[in-house]
C-alpha cells in the first residue's frame, strides 16, 4: 500500500503516518509559524517577513523622504500604502479542525508557492538586498540622497559559528544560484549574460500559484554584482550589486528570456548604473 506524502533519505522510505499524526498538527493545533520557531526568527528578525496575520494592511514608509512624497496620497485614486510581506505558515483562515486542509495550507502551499505566500514585489527586491549584504538594515527607499545604513548583521543561531554560516551562504545559496544560469531554470538567459562578462549575475526563478494554470506567475531575481560572491575572501560589507526582479502574473508559465536579456541590458548601459558600479 502506497502512503502519501513519502519521502526517501539515504535509500530509506518514510512517510507520514496519517495527517492527525504528522508533527504539523498537534490536537487542532498548527504547529508551524510559532515566534519562536527557526523559520520565524529568520524571516521575521532578517526579513522583515511575518509568518503570520500581523493584523495589518501596509508597512510603514522606510524613512521620513519617503513618507512626504506621499503626504495626501491616500485621498487619490488607485494610491498603495507599502503592502507587509507575508509567509503565512500558522493559516490564518484554515480550518483547523481538518487535518489536510492544515498540511495543505501551512507546508505543502508554501512550498508551491500558493496563494499563502504572500510577498510584494518591493520587499522581494529588499529581501534579495538584504541576503546580499548580509545586514539586516538594508532597505530600499526613493531618497537619491540617502546614505547606506550602517552594517547589522543577520541574526543566527548562537551555537553557529557566523564565519562558518557566512560560508554556508557564498558556497550554498550564491553557487546555487550562478548555477541557475548556467544549468538551471534560467539557462537560456545565462548563455545571453555570456556577452557581459565585466560583471557577475546570479538568479532565482519562481513559479507561484494555485492549482489553475491561469493563476500561475513566473518570477525571476537576477543580481549583478561587482566582485564573485562565491569567492572565498569575498567581503559580505563591501561591493556594489543591482538586483532585478521580473514577475509575470496569471500569464503562461514560462520565462521570457530575451525580453529579461533586453531590460538588462538597458540598464547596464544607463549613465546612473556605470556611475555607481564603478565608484
Amino acid at each position: 500500500m502506497l502512503h502519501w506524502p513519502y519521502f526517501n533519505y539515504k535509500g530509506t522510505q518514510y512517510w507520514l503516518d496519517g495527517f492527525k499524526n504528522w508533527p504539523g498538527y498537534v490536537n487542532g493545533k498548527v504547529n508551524f509559524g510559532m515566534d519562536s520557531s527557526f523559520t520565524s526568527v529568520g524571516l521575521l528578525n532578517n526579513y522583515g517577513i511575518h509568518t503570520h496575520n500581523a493584523d495589518k494592511s501596509f508597512d510603514m514608509f522606510p524613512s521620513r523622504y519617503d513618507s512626504s512624497l506621499f503626504l495626501n496620497a491616500y485621498k487619490r485614486s488607485g494610491f498603495i500604502l507599502p503592502e507587509y510581506a507575508l509567509f503565512d505558515q500558522q493559516g490564518t483562515n484554515v480550518n483547523k479542525s481538518i487535518p489536510y486542509d492544515v498540511f495543505a495550507s501551512c507546508f505543502r502551499g508554501h512550498v508551491k508557492g500558493s496563494s499563502q505566500v504572500l510577498v510584494p514585489p518591493t520587499k522581494m527586491l529588499e529581501s534579495f538586498g538584504k541576503m546580499v549584504t548580509q545586514s539586516r538594515n538594508y532597505s530600499l527607499t526613493l531618497n537619491p540622497y540617502a546614505l547606506a545604513a550602517p552594517n547589522s548583521p543577520f541574526a543566527v543561531n548562537n551555537t553557529i559559528v557566523y564565519n562558518n554560516y557566512l560560508s554556508l551562504i557564498r558556497d550554498g545559496v550564491f553557487t546555487g544560484m550562478k548555477e541557475v544560469l548556467v544549468s538551471g531554470t534560467a539557462a537560456v538567459l545565462g548563455v545571453l549574460l555570456k556577452k557581459n562578462p565585466q560583471w557577475y549575475y546570479y538568479a532565482k526563478t519562481g513559479t507561484t500559484g494555485d492549482n489553475e494554470a491561469k493563476t500561475k506567475s513566473k518570477l525571476l531575481a537576477i543580481i549583478i554584482s561587482k566582485k564573485d560572491i562565491t569567492a572565498p575572501g569575498f567581503n559580505f560589507r563591501n561591493n556594489k550589486f543591482y538586483t532585478i526582479y521580473f514577475t509575470s502574473q496569471n500569464g503562461p508559465a514560462k520565462q521570457n528570456e530575451q525580453f529579461q536579456y533586453d531590460v538588462i541590458q538597458y540598464i547596464q548601459r544607463c549613465f546612473a548604473f556605470n556611475r555607481y558600479m564603478s565608484k
